[in-house]
């Protein structure tokens, strides 16, 4: 079977700064990446919230199921 992309021009520019889709693609890449730390940094955050005599008593004394909840709803914060 022949392969029907290769007489497809390439239309990026050869430097990806110069390419405008190039340069939206790594700004998302980027922001993607140093997000992951955000969220690592607000996990650990929340963790050691969890320690805290005043946060149990704030959320009841939260455990188990409702303890989960409360840990993994902290990421949806960053959904836009």
């Amino acid at each position: 079977m022949e392969d029907k992309t290769t007489h497809w021009k390439n239309n990026t520019h050869s430097n990806w700064w110069m390419d405008p889709g190039l340069r939206k693609n790594t700004g998302w890449i980027v922001l993607l990446y140093f997000g992951s730390f955000a969220v690592g940094y607000d996990g650990s955050l929340m963790s050691g919230l969890q320690a805290m005599p005043q946060w149990n008593r704030s959320f009841n004394n939260p455990s188990g199921v409702r303890l989960g909840l409360i840990s993994a709803s902290l990421p949806l914060a960053a959904i836009p």
